[in-house]
């Protein structure tokens, strides 16, 4: 289990199920073994993408919060 808490938002991994806000979301598209968490103004970035709208989405700024 992974938490992950910034200003008003909470990101929980429990295995392969992702909660934001103690919502369910959709499974990342793609599987990893390790997990790169990143929250900034409410906006959530998981290994590369980030959730926007209701879906996972490969974004040029998850991307960088990835490697940087």
């Amino acid at each position: 289990m992974m938490i992950c808490v910034s200003n008003n938002t909470f990101v929980n991994i429990d295995g392969d199920e992702i909660y934001i806000n103690n919502k369910k979301v959709p499974d990342l598209p793609h599987k990893s073994s390790s997990v790169n968490i990143t929250t900034i103004n409410d906006r959530v970035f998981v290994n590369g993408y980030e959730y926007k709208d209701g879906k996972w989405k490969r974004t040029l700024a998850a991307l960088w919060h990835l490697f940087f």
